[in-house]
């Protein structure tokens, strides 16, 4: 005797000589639950803007307008195809312009910078000064890297720079993990744990074949910043 069972899933099975055959239903449905699944399984979440950061340590969020003063000591590292070289760097932000020296890149000695909102000035250790409207440019001429600095002087703080798309990717104590802005992408491994604002300690900055680290030893701010 023959018996039948009726299936717990009606219209996702054919029946056919020998069994069973898979239905398109069947397969639209095994795609939708392997689509929740992957997305339910991501460590980090996908934004378009700047949502509320937190974290576990009582710490303040940066204002996503950025804060407006703060000086940095740290190193910087370059890696291109043609090149690679590290440095110490010591950056002074303001509301109206940046100041950078890098020193210590080999064959190159200290290089200092002021970037205002109209062009950009460098000093090479030789006392030559070159001037230009394009920062990128000039970067890439005489360090040999486009340096996105407008940009990143938002990227330090664990922020996108305001001009522009971005992607930004967070871990699940809210701390930001990743940003996507471009052509570049920023990826965030430690914060400083013992400032008020949860602010960045290390980061790498990865597009077409150039890798950018920096890591940030001292932040520190004019008094009622921090």
């Amino acid at each position: 005797m023959i018996r039948r069972y009726q299936t717990p899933f009606p219209g996702l099975f054919s029946q056919a000589a020998g069994g069973c055959t898979v239905t398109r239903a069947f397969i639209r449905v095994i795609g939708t639950m392997l689509m929740i699944i992957l997305g339910l399984s991501a460590c980090s979440t996908l934004e378009t803007g700047h949502p509320a950061l937190g974290n576990d340590q009582g710490r303040q969020p940066v204002p996503p307008e950025g804060l407006s003063k703060w000086k940095i000591e740290g190193r910087i590292g370059v890696r291109t195809s043609d090149d690679s070289w590290h440095a110490n760097l010591a950056w002074e932000h303001d509301r109206d312009f940046d100041r950078l020296r890098i020193h210590g890149p080999l064959g190159r000695g200290a290089v200092n910078i002021r970037l205002d909102e109209y062009e950009i000035r460098m000093e090479l250790s030789d006392g030559t000064v070159y001037r230009s409207t394009v920062p990128d440019q000039l970067f890439r001429s005489r360090i040999g890297i486009e340096i996105p600095v407008r940009a990143l002087s938002y990227w330090v703080q664990g922020l996108p720079f305001p001009k522009g798309e971005y992607q930004l990717g967070y871990s699940l104590s809210g701390r930001l993990e990743f940003l996507h802005q471009g052509g570049w992408s920023v990826q965030y491994h430690s914060y400083i744990s013992d400032l008020t604002w949860d602010l960045p300690r290390k980061l790498s900055a990865f597009t077409n074949d150039t890798r950018l680290k920096l890591v940030i030893d001292s932040w520190s701010f004019p008094q009622g910043e921090k």
